[in-house]
């Protein structure tokens, strides 16, 4: 029948254009789950990289001050260690958040609800480095010495 024709290929077509908008979203799924997995594994690497970079400086800071007792009890020339400085990176809000003890959402309010200056004493009166914070144009926030 030439009607069923035309009737079968339009649904045809119906289910070729379905078809191509399910998959369309799947791949999107896809590519935001791998996304997302990343961006945690590299949220669990920063908190990593920080944590070590703590435990160093306290390491650092013990022999600085093991190095100064032998030194002054004996007439030895003793040298100076001085330790580098860790720069400190910029930090998504979901990591700056967890090193200041907070939740996202408080830092977020925090950040909103005050000045750029009351903001970064705030910060800096949570943080464990006495490190003031800043949001910057790039959704990032930067260290301020």
């Amino acid at each position: 029948m030439p009607g069923t024709e035309t009737s079968l290929e339009s649904r045809i077509q119906e289910l070729e254009a379905q078809l191509a908008v399910l998959t369309y979203r799947i791949e999107a799924r896809v590519e935001k789950s791998v996304e997302e997995k990343w961006q945690l594994r590299l949220s669990h690497l920063e908190q990593k990289q920080e944590a070590l970079a703590q435990r160093v400086a306290k390491t650092e800071g013990a022999i600085s001050v093991l190095g100064q007792r032998s030194a002054a009890s004996t007439p030895r020339q003793s040298y100076q260690y001085h330790p580098p400085q860790l720069e400190l990176q910029a930090y998504t809000g979901e990591n700056l958040a967890k090193r200041l003890g907070v939740d996202r959402a408080t830092l977020e309010r925090e950040r909103q609800n005050q000045s750029v200056q009351d903001f970064e004493r705030w910060c800096r009166s949570k943080d464990p480095g006495s490190v003031g914070w800043r949001f910057g144009d790039n959704g990032l926030y930067h260290p301020i010495k």
